[in-house]
């Protein structure tokens, strides 16, 4: 995983930047540290709910024609409520 290095705007280069991303650091730009969020997926919990609807949202997205995938996709979330 990458670190992050949190810089006021103009604070570094072009070519800093690109020695940073080389070595795995991000370089951000913020005015405000507050502002900044580290979002981290590694361990997040979804509850059966996001799950259910991030299925549902995938099934609108690639239409209801696709019988094998909306099948599939059912099938996953019933062998998930099984397990819970």
């Amino acid at each position: 995983m990458s670190q992050i290095l949190v810089t006021k705007p103009g604070a570094i280069t072009a070519a800093d930047r690109k020695a940073l991303r080389a070595v795995d650091i991000v370089a951000i730009e913020v005015d405000d540290p507050s502002d900044v969020r580290l979002l981290s997926p590694e361990g997040a919990e979804l509850s059966g709910n996001d799950m259910a609807f991030a299925a549902i949202a995938a099934i609108v997205k690639v239409g209801y024609g696709h019988r094998e995938f909306v099948s599939n996709i059912f099938t996953i979330l019933a062998e998930g409520r099984e397990q819970e």
